[in-house]
C-alpha cells in the first residue's frame, strides 16, 4: 500500500486529499496501521480518500478504512471515499459498507461535498 498526498494544504477547512495505491490487505496494513492513522488525523482536516488506484482490498483493508473513519470522527472531521474501481464498489456493496461510508464518484465531487456550505 502506498499513500500519495496530492493536495497538501495547511488550511483546516480545506479537505486533505490522499490517493491510495496498490493492495490494501493484511500484509500492507499491518506494516504501519497506527502510524498511517495518526498521520492522517493529526491534520485535523476533512479527508478525501481516493481509491482509484487500489487494486485489492481484503477484510483487514476494510477494517483499516473503518478505523480511518472512526479516527476522523474522534477529531470531529469528515471522511469521504471517492473514485472506486468496480471491484472495490462491489466489495463495499457486498459487505454493505457502502451504507456506512460517504462515497462519491469523483474526487472533485468529494471535495465539493466537503466544502459546500451547510444549508438548512
Amino acid at each position: 500500500m502506498k499513500i500519495v498526498e496530492l493536495k497538501k494544504n495547511n488550511s483546516n477547512q480545506t479537505p486533505h486529499v490522499i490517493h491510495m495505491q496498490g493492495r490494501l490487505d493484511a500484509n500492507q496494513v499491518a506494516k504501519n496501521k497506527s502510524g498511517y492513522i495518526a498521520e492522517i488525523t493529526s491534520r485535523k482536516q476533512p479527508l478525501v480518500l481516493n481509491l482509484s488506484e487500489v487494486s485489492f482490498i481484503d477484510s483487514t483493508g476494510l477494517g483499516f478504512l473503518i478505523a480511518i473513519q472512526q479516527a476522523q470522527a474522534d477529531v470531529d472531521e469528515a471522511f469521504v471515499i471517492c473514485a472506486l474501481t468496480d471491484k472495490t464498489r462491489l466489495l463495499l456493496e457486498l459487505t454493505r459498507l457502502n451504507l456506512v461510508f460517504d462515497i462519491h464518484e469523483t474526487e472533485t465531487m468529494a471535495v465539493e461535498a466537503l466544502t459546500r456550505p451547510n444549508t438548512i
